[in-house]
């Protein structure tokens, strides 16, 4: 017969089980400043806007199909699907990939949100019935409610919201991988082409030189008076201009002018100018590969050959003399006037400075919800204030380039910590440039524009060079990569992975004696996406890792049980990636463990 003390232990372990057993993880989401969340198990990956395939007779939220490894996957623009205003798709737009049940069976489709936000653990208790929200979203899509960390959480019922929606004229239709309509719109064409290459930007850069002196050794001696890399940046940074700008052509004829009179004092002609376009051409093939069609072709040329129009029209009648080749006098000259330039036109805008960075941020916040989480834990009105101080800095030490540079390299690091990445640097730019082009008014110029870009443009560089070496975009590209293939058989990999590490390390099994297997093969499928769908978020993810490291700690959880986690999963994910491990991906995954392993033990606190 049991004593009280036994029936109370009884019931509080069946009460703990309870709990384990009520738990279950969301993964959520912004849609305009709301939170909404998704059974993480539907969760097959998070991506970048990457365009679609238009299919005809689609509602207006349905923005085409995209192919996932063979698959067709319709994708959703969830702010029209819930009947608000969209926003204009960019390198910062996330596509959520889900598993849904339809009628006719499972389906793969992707909804566009705002930007990721977290991963939640929820008890069921915590969940409260949906009330009207008055017209905005149908309830029959929302199961229920749930506060996590004094935030509203509207849980989402995918099935009832996409499993439905599909029409059948697209319904896993692999003939539609197979289409190719043909684009009228040839900005939309180099804007997507642009967009697929644009990760590899440098190595495009760098591949372009060296053709264009293999095929035109004549044109090298006018690259004398720069450094290789720093034409390649400069390159780089003019065919961002360029595709930034294809829909702004007021500004992009200013851009372009200026640039043509600078070329003009290179000694560039004509017929260069061709040589330029036609190895461009090939490089470009080269790198987009499949994605070189004809209409993409005929697109970049027509474009390459407005370009050589509009600088050539910059050309004066006179040109001049035997200047092949810009002197160190003359580059200092042209870096001066882009200092003078700025320097004016910021003395000008100084008195307007608050209400210029006020401006900047509701545009940037607006135009790229995106970024606004790197901004969480700091007041908006502070925030302000280090803007107008970082631009007066720079602006007063444009001609201190020793000292300018020491700075932003510090402030590099600070913005690293924060999650910044290049994309960002990207938005804050095209953000700055409209928003200073706004408030100068008429004394806005082709020149002052390209001074302020290129400014910009080795602000960014200078502040990325001071980054810590770490998972670079190409190792991060390789992990999301690796993941997505494994993704699939997530569930068997975490099996097979624990039975290695309580085979290998049976010292480490009496810390998981208190917690259900199963339950503990969903927190490391969890976690996994958690880490990986937040790579290129570094600010969240470390403190989500510190958190998860202060919980480790409590479990009892040494530096040495970290590496025997690490190795154990190494192995486990090779032997069943097979053949697609390859060692960068290998070399990957151990810095990435490395790393996580670090930020979760300084976590820890001092006891």
């Amino acid at each position: 017969m049991q004593t009280t003390a036994q029936s109370l232990k009884k019931e509080a372990v069946d009460n703990n089980l309870h709990d384990i057993n009520s738990e279950h993880q969301y993964f959520s989401f912004m849609v305009r400043e709301q939170e909404y969340a998704v059974d993480i198990l539907r969760v097959v990956e998070i991506r970048g806007w990457t365009g679609t395939r238009q299919v005809p007779s689609l509602p207006a939220y349905m923005k085409g199909v995209i192919d996932l490894r063979g698959e067709v996957v319709p994708i959703i623009d969830l702010r029209e699907r819930f009947g608000m205003p969209s926003l204009e798709y960019n390198h910062l737009t996330v596509v959520v990939i889900l598993k849904v049940v339809g009628e006719t069976g499972n389906k793969t489709m992707g909804i566009i949100v705002d930007a990721v936000s977290d991963v939640y653990t929820i008890n069921d208790n915590q969940l409260k019935p949906a009330p009207d929200f008055g017209g905005d979203i149908d309830m029959q899509y929302v199961t229920s409610l749930a506060t996590v960390n004094e935030k509203m959480v509207v849980l989402l019922d995918v099935d009832e919201l996409l499993g439905t929606q599909m029409p059948e004229h697209i319904d896993i239709r692999t003939d539609l991988l197979e289409e190719r309509p043909q684009e009228k719109d040839e900005t939309v064409l180099l804007e997507k082409s642009f967009a697929a290459i644009a990760p590899q930007g440098k190595e495009l850069v760098a591949r372009f030189y060296s053709e264009l002196f293999r095929r035109a050794p004549a044109v090298k001696p006018m690259f004398a008076g720069t450094t290789q890399i720093e034409q390649e940046q400069k390159l780089l940074a003019a065919l961002q201009l360029v595709i930034s700008n294809l829909r702004n052509p007021e500004q992009l004829s200013h851009a372009l002018h200026s640039l043509g009179v600078k070329h003009q004092g290179y000694g560039a002609t004509a017929e260069q100018y061709d040589v330029v376009a036609q190895t461009m051409l090939a490089v470009l093939g080269e790198f987009l590969g499949n994605g070189w069609t004809h209409e993409v072709k005929n697109a970049w040329a027509n474009a390459l050959g407005t370009i050589k129009q509009a600088m050539l029209n910059a050309y004066t009648q006179e040109q001049q003399p035997d200047t092949k080749n810009e002197s160190a006098e003359q580059t200092s000259t042209r870096t001066s006037s882009e200092s003078d330039l700025i320097e004016k036109n910021f003395a000008e805008l100084a008195p307007h400075a608050n209400d210029l960075v006020a401006r900047f941020y509701d545009r940037l916040f607006e135009r790229y919800p995106a970024v606004k989480p790197l901004f969480k834990d700091s007041q908006i009105s502070e925030q302000q204030k280090k803007l107008v101080s970082a631009l007066k800095l720079v602006v007063e030490n444009l001609r201190r380039p020793t000292k300018l540079e020491r700075v932003l390299k510090e402030l590099g690091k600070k913005h690293q910590n924060y999650g910044a990445i290049d994309v960002h640097y990207d938005a804050v730019a095209k953000t700055l440039l409209d928003v200073l082009k706004e408030f100068s008014g008429k004394n806005w110029s082709g020149e002052l524009y390209t001074a302020w870009f290129n400014a910009l443009q080795s602000i960014k560089d200078i502040m990325l060079s001071g980054y810590d070496e770490g998972l670079d975009n190409e190792k991060i590209k390789l992990l999301e990569n690796s993941f997505s293939a494994l993704a699939p058989h997530a569930d068997e990999l975490v099996a097979r992975f624990y039975g290695e590490l309580f085979k290998r390390y049976p010292a480490v099994k009496p810390m998981f004696a208190r917690v259900n297997p199963a339950e503990q093969k969903k927190k490391l499928v969890a976690a996994l996406k958690l880490v990986v769908h937040n790579l290129r978020n570094p600010a969240k993810l470390t403190t989500v890792l510190k958190e998860l490291g202060k919980k480790h700690q409590d479990y009892g959880a040494l530096a040495s049980h970290y590496d025997a986690v690490a190795s154990t999963l190494l192995d486990t994910m090779a032997d069943m990636a097979g053949s697609l491990w390859e060692d960068d991906v290998n070399d990957a995954w151990e810095l990435a463990l490395k790393t996580i392993k670090e930020i979760m033990l300084s976590g820890y606190s001092k006891r």
